[in-house]
């Protein structure tokens, strides 16, 4: 397994199903989608690339991060269903890869992007929830 350092977060800037995210990163010379997680707007996780694999989602940050996609425009919010989702998966990545909230990253940390599309510190204030 390769180390995992972060865990980057992004969102699609558009409602999507990981079909439709796959045919855009095939489209881009990539071998399908770059993500390994993407949570659908009805709350549904999808598996991308597996875990040990490389993503492409992260220029210069890909070898050692796991990358996490909401399939929405985040900048119009999250569908409930889909937060949720988003929540408890990275409370599990953070928990298997003994990770702290602080190693939860925005797509933005790495690029110059507006990517997740909403402000990390939420998703922060509600991982630290189930800390006690």
């Amino acid at each position: 397994m390769r180390g995992i350092a972060a865990i980057v977060i992004h969102h699609a800037a558009a409602v999507a199903t990981l079909e439709e995210i796959d045919g855009w990163h095939l489209a881009r010379g990539w071998r399908g989608v770059g993500y390994h997680y993407v949570v659908e707007a009805d709350g549904r996780l999808r598996l991308g690339r597996r875990e040990d694999e490389v993503g492409a989602h992260a220029r210069g940050r890909n070898a050692d991060t796991i990358g996490v996609c909401v399939a929405v425009d985040a900048r119009d919010g999250i569908p409930s269903e889909a937060w949720d989702q988003l929540v408890t998966l990275t409370r599990d990545l953070l928990r298997r890869h003994r990770l702290t909230v602080d190693n939860v990253i925005p797509h933005s940390a790495v690029s110059a992007t507006v990517c997740p599309g909403f402000p990390i510190s939420r998703l922060h204030s509600a991982l630290r929830e189930g800390d006690a």
